[in-house]
This record gives C-alpha cells, structure tokens and sequence, in this order.
C-alpha cells in the first residue's frame, strides 16, 4: 500500500499493529507523531518567508511559527536585530537603558520571543516592515488535507514516529524498540539530507573562503 494519503497511512498503521479496534486511537497517534517532529526537527523543508509589522514592544508572530532562521528590518541601510533571551532583553530594558517600556523609541536592535510573540527593543518609532525566515509548523494531516511534504518525501517519519506514539497505549509491546530505532533513523537521514543541501561540498571552509575571496 502507497503511504500518499492520510488515510493509506491509517491504514497501514493498524495493519503494522496488528489490529482493527483502533480506529479512534489511530488519529491520536498521527496526532502524537506530529506533535513530537515539530519539537525535534528543523530542516530547509520547515523554512517559511513572510513579513511582520512592527509597531510596538510585541508582534504576534505567524500561527505556524517553529523557530526564527533570519530576520532583518526594511531599513536604509538594512538593519538586522540580534537575538537574546526573554531574560536578557528584560535585562536590557532594565539596566542598559533605564527607561520603561514607552518612553524611549527608535529603531528596533535586538528581539526576543516570548510565548507566540516577538518582543523587540527600543520599542518603534515608526512601524518598521521585518523580513523574517522561520522554521514553520509541519501542515496537519486531516480528512481534507490529507498529504504534505512529510507524507511524500518521508513516509516512513509519520509511520514509526506514529508507531512508537502507539507504544503508551499498547504498553507491553516487544517491537516499540524497532519502531523507535527506525524513527531515529528516519529524522537523522533527514536532517542529513537537509544539511548536505545547505552546505556545499567543503563545507564552511569553501563558504568562508567565497566570502573573503581567496
């Protein structure tokens, strides 16, 4: 059977566990193995371009947003915040500057993200368009999206990773360690795969020699 669809790999699912009274479950494991890939994987497949208004301390960032790859702000010349922790940025607004969080503007320098927002400092001055480049959410499979680019290009994440999900309900299992393996396996090829495409044979050495031109 194709793992192409949502429901094929409902299918082979139960056909893998050897059983036919969990068709309830068998979402929930989907579910599961969803939850746990866009915890631990970050590859080129995940990277999303939007823009961001930014008009003042806190900027909702997209509903899919993972994790920030780039950002830079349409400036002239180009200005590019640096990250720091919620911790340091609290840090900063406190002791770097010694003012509250309205009473000094200009251009935003540093940013943090703090629950589904981004936080910068100083807050605007004027609304500022950020180019951002973050890792996105993996699109849900569902009745009426029932592929993406994990389904097609991976197959084999959504059904170990759904397997080992299985694993707590079915408790005593003898092959929960095969479908853990094969999981692992499964996300280090693909982190693989996504590292070789972003950097090019000889690595950051070839990079660096390009940029100083040597």
């Amino acid at each position: 059977m194709a793992l192409d669809t949502y429901s094929n790999l409902k299918l082979e699912i139960a056909d893998w566990l050897n059983r036919s009274d969990l068709s309830d479950q068998i979402d929930t494991f989907i579910d599961l193995a969803e939850a746990r890939m866009n915890r631990e994987i970050r590859v080129r497949d995940m990277l999303t371009r939007t823009t961001l208004s930014i008009s003042s301390q806190y900027t909702d960032l997209p509903s899919d947003f993972l994790a920030m790859r780039n950002i830079n702000l349409d400036t002239s010349p180009l200005t590019v915040p640096q990250f720091v922790t919620p911790e340091y940025m609290d840090r900063i607004r406190r002791n770097k500057y010694s003012y509250s969080s309205t009473s000094v503007t200009g251009t935003p320098i540093w940013y943090t993200i703090k629950g589904n927002e981004m936080e910068v400092v100083p807050n605007p001055d004027s609304a500022k368009t950020a180019n951002i480049t973050y890792y996105a959410k993996i699109p849900a499979l569902t009745v009426t999206a029932d592929t993406n680019w994990v389904l097609t290009n991976h197959p084999e994440l959504y059904l170990t990773g759904s397997l080992v999900a299985a694993s707590a309900y079915l408790i005593e299992d003898n092959r929960i360690p095969l479908w853990e393996n094969g999981y692992q396996k499964a996300a280090e090829e693909l982190k693989r795969a996504s590292d070789n495409y972003e950097i090019p044979r000889g690595g950051a050495t070839r990079i660096r020699a390009s940029v100083l031109g040597v």
